[in-house]
């Protein structure tokens, strides 16, 4: 007699569930579809007993029980429900995360749209003829057109962002444009001076709020009258710093503007507002310049460097921020201005030339100085390349030789130029060579002397 409730072969047991072989072997691997099979026999050989897949069905289902009827057709139609179907289940979850993948960028628009943007300033580009601000995500927060068609580019301004930096020959070269709070109100200024292809217009600084309000305006250079001649108030800003020489934590704006196209130059110290603490005019042009305290009074001496067209020698000066004013010491009278003070500065020391640069050109310079951790101040003379070095009393204390200046004067030999010999007694004469301004006996003299006291 046949037995009603045995399956006895993959084909019936996949047509009474209603499925596919295949499944059934899934079924069997992961969810535990009760299969027998025969010890022994072919792996093909297998049965199963209605019941029992019956009862699995029902454990599948979650316990609610099949109603009774057709078991084959119960079956069948169980099968085919996507709680059984892990393919259906795929595709529901893939569907699900694309719904809330799509719902959470739609309400992150919604939440983000409105969102403030940043005011804070952070960076900035430089776009045709416009200074763009920008804060920490790199999206514009103010520009201000410049007006000028012919404004240097990006990399220009970028190489001179925020602090001095080096030229080929590493002479300081100050910034352009600068980010900082200067006024101690918690928010960032933005110092920007113009600088341009051909050195037009060159005079103004800028101070902006974070917001990009000009805070204040400082317009460089003024008429004068040198001699016989008189100069326009065409001045180029060359550079500027910001230094707190006071320790007040309101950092002072220090500038260099040259007359275009000619000297003199002009120095000045700024506060935080724009207005000018002090001015002092070099009848010739300044380089560089550093900051210390050099007589322990707690407050930071300005030294600065450059050139004196009157001698043609490198110069060096000292001033005491407090009192910056007047002029370089000159004794022509085309190199004195009438309308300005003898200058306050405390010390001016002329540099040497050499019987090397002496035929390379009129003038030489201090192109270059700085402080180092002896509390010596370095100063690098452009066309020779000697270093003079200074202690913080201004004194002398070495003339030191560089490799460049060896290969010149070996050069200079050979092609009959000179006749002297690189050893001590040559550069114990430049440094004897080294002119300190006498304030009270107004002349030059070899020895260390103040042209203003403390």
């Amino acid at each position: 007699m046949k037995n009603e409730n045995l399956l006895r072969s993959w084909k019936e047991i996949a047509a009474y569930l209603g499925c596919d072989r295949r499944t059934c072997l899934r079924w069997e691997k992961r969810r535990g579809l009760p299969i027998q099979r025969i010890e022994g026999a072919f792996k093909g050989s297998v049965f199963a007993y209605k019941k029992e897949l019956d009862h699995w069905l029902h454990e599948q289902s979650g316990g609610a029980g099949l109603p009774k009827g057709n078991g084959e057709d119960m079956t069948r139609a169980a099968g085919k429900k996507s709680i059984f179907n892990p393919r259906h289940w795929s595709r529901t979850r893939l569907a699900l995360f694309h719904v809330f993948f799509w719902a959470l960028i739609v309400v992150a628009y919604f939440v983000l749209k409105d969102r403030p943007l940043s005011r804070v300033p952070h960076d900035f580009r430089i776009d045709a003829s416009s200074l763009v601000v920008l804060n920490g995500s790199g999206r514009e927060v103010w520009h201000f057109d410049t007006g000028r068609k012919n404004l240097l580019d990006d990399k220009a301004y970028r190489a001179r962002f925020q602090r001095k930096a080096l030229n080929d020959r590493l002479a300081g070269v100050e910034p352009l444009i600068a980010i900082e709070d200067i006024n101690r109100d918690n928010r960032l200024e933005i110092l920007f001076t113009v600088k341009t292809v051909d050195e037009a217009d060159e005079g103004e600084l800028i101070c902006f709020d974070y917001r990009g309000h000009p805070l204040w305006r400082f317009e460089a250079g003024r008429e004068l009258r040198f001699g016989n001649q008189d100069f326009s108030p065409d001045y180029r800003i060359n550079g500027f710093d910001l230094f707190d020489l006071d320790h007040d934590q309101r950092p002072e704006v220090l500038l260099f503007a040259t007359h275009k196209p000619d000297w003199p130059c002009q120095f000045v110290i700024l506060d935080a507002a724009g207005r000018t603490k002090g001015e002092f005019w070099n009848s010739g042009y300044f380089t560089d310049f550093a900051t210390k305290d050099l007589n322990g009074d707690g407050r930071e001496e300005v030294i600065a460097c450059g050139v004196n067209n009157e001698y043609g020698k490198g110069f060096l000066a000292v001033f005491d921020p407090a009192d910056v004013a007047g002029c370089s010491p000159q004794l022509q009278p085309k190199f004195r201005c009438a309308d300005l003070r003898p200058g306050s500065e405390k010390y001016y020391i002329l540099t040497p030339r050499t019987d090397v640069d002496i035929h390379e050109h009129p003038v030489d310079t201090i192109e270059a100085m700085f402080v180092n951790k002896n509390q010596e101040i370095l100063a690098r003379t452009s066309l020779s390349g000697l270093y003079y070095e200074f202690g913080f009393a201004m004194d002398l204390h070495r003339v030191r030789s560089t490799h460049f200046f060896q290969l010149k004067h070996q050069k200079a030999v050979d092609a009959g130029l000179v006749k002297s010999v690189l050893n001590d007694d040559y550069f114990n004469k430049l440094g004897r060579d080294v002119l300190y301004w006498d304030g009270e006996a107004k002349a030059w003299t070899n020895r260390p002397a103040m042209a203003n006291k403390w």
